[in-house]
């Protein structure tokens, strides 16, 4: 999620990950957009391997049901510039990982492909500019990431610099999304920008606080939120602003939003963190609120039917869509929850992030119950953001300066 405010959970109970947004943590990683549900068999099912990722190593591993196996680890550890937060991006023979966030913005940020079949350094590549839980996003054979102050993109073959636009505000933290083949997202002093895969910049325009969630989309609407609490309906092809709303605060609740809306069932869903979910119409009308236990970083999924959604204390709540009144809910004690949740076939993956006492744990869930819960063998250090491929499950563990990237399996029935 919001690296500054990894800062300030650090003060208060942790550092916050990203993303997403979040690492956007983060990660969990946050996911911006949840992963479709995939078509499973029955019985020992092979879930999509994970690869894990902290600041100086690479893991993967292979899940089936029932989760009765002991888990195998591959890792790659490397050296970093700074923390490892950014949402990796996966395509068909490489994962994209960045590292180098600074509370000043002004770190060199890096970018470093590896091989998804060995996990080998393919290239790496020094950017002007911190890398934090900005989320990397893959178009026209680029790799776009917010980057300092703006945003750059690097061609995927080979790592070369293609371009980068110095725009206004930070993006290190920012998370992207792209529609149409236009890439939309926001930066530190509220500035939304519509930019094409080639760097120009299309419109830009000015909410009321900081933006680091992606919008979500439906039609020509882009529906942002910033940490004032505000949604704004903008027009996808002007920028224009259409409507705002404030969702309101309970006094002494502390406003935010980190996490990207959801588009859902002609709504949209909305995790505050000020501890709400959201219900809100298209037009900007509060259609239903759950008041959680505590606050919300990542964003919400709809898994089976039910909005799932997990707070920063380590509880993760399935709620009706409808009115998202509470139909099961799972309590990790003691757990930072990060990252955006994700669904496979009704299981719910949820990573916990480590400490310097305590290593980073990856848990199964099914409306209400822990299935099985993995600890990853290092890393005790790490925040951790989770990307998921069709088939592994890529996990980012960070510190200061290394990351590990772990890619985990398991054996059926072993």
């Amino acid at each position: 999620m919001k690296v500054k405010l990894h800062v300030v959970e650090a003060l208060m109970i942790s550092l916050l990950l990203t993303g997403g947004s979040l690492w956007s943590f983060v990660s969990q990683a946050s996911v911006l957009k949840p992963p479709l549900p995939l078509e499973l068999p029955d019985q020992t099912t092979q879930l999509p391997p994970h690869y894990l990722i902290s600041s100086s190593q690479i893991f993967t591993y292979y899940s089936y049901l029932p989760l009765v196996s002991k888990p195998s680890f591959d890792l790659v550890s490397f050296p970093a510039t700074g923390p490892a937060y950014a949402v990796p991006a996966i395509d068909d023979r490489s994962i994209y990982i960045g590292s180098g966030f600074d509370n000043d913005c002004r770190n060199t940020g890096e970018i470093r492909a590896f091989d998804k079949a060995s996990l080998a350094l393919v290239w790496k590549t020094a950017v002007n500019g911190a890398i934090g839980d900005t989320s990397l996003t893959l178009v026209d054979n680029k790799v776009i990431f917010g980057a300092g102050d703006g945003v750059a993109a690097i061609r995927t073959s080979d790592g070369r610099l293609v371009w980068q636009r110095h725009l206004k505000g930070c993006f290190q933290e920012s998370f992207i999304r792209l529609y149409q083949n236009r890439i939309y997202m926001g930066s530190s002093t509220g500035h939304i920008y519509s930019i094409t895969p080639q760097g120009q910049v299309l419109w830009q325009n000015r909410l009321p606080g900081t933006v680091f969630a992606a919008p979500a989309v439906f039609g020509n609407t882009l529906y942002f939120v910033d940490m004032t609490n505000t949604l704004s309906a903008v027009n996808v092809a002007t920028g224009q602003i259409g409507w705002q709303k404030q969702l309101p605060l309970e006094p002494g609740d502390q406003a935010g939003i980190f996490a990207s809306p959801l588009f859902y069932d002609n709504s949209l869903l909305i995790a505050t963190y000020s501890h709400d979910v959201w219900r809100v119409s298209l037009t900007g009308q509060v259609e239903a609120r759950y008041s959680g236990s505590d606050r919300y970083v990542a964003s919400p999924i709809v898994c089976d039917g039910s909005i799932v959604v997990a707070n920063l204390t380590g509880q993760v709540d399935w709620l009706a869509a409808a009115n998202l009144q509470p139909r099961a809910n799972v309590i990790i004690t003691g757990s930072l929850l990060f990252g955006t949740p994700q669904c496979y076939n009704k299981i719910i993956v949820v990573t916990v992030y480590g400490s310097e006492d305590k290593a980073s744990v990856l848990y199964y869930l099914e409306f209400g119950q822990v299935l099985k819960q993995v600890e990853f063998p290092c890393c005790k250090h790490a925040l951790t953001t989770t990307t998921v491929d069709t088939m592994s499950v890529y996990n980012v563990l960070t510190s200061t300066d290394q990351a590990d990237l772990i890619r985990s399996r398991f054996a059926p029935g072993k």
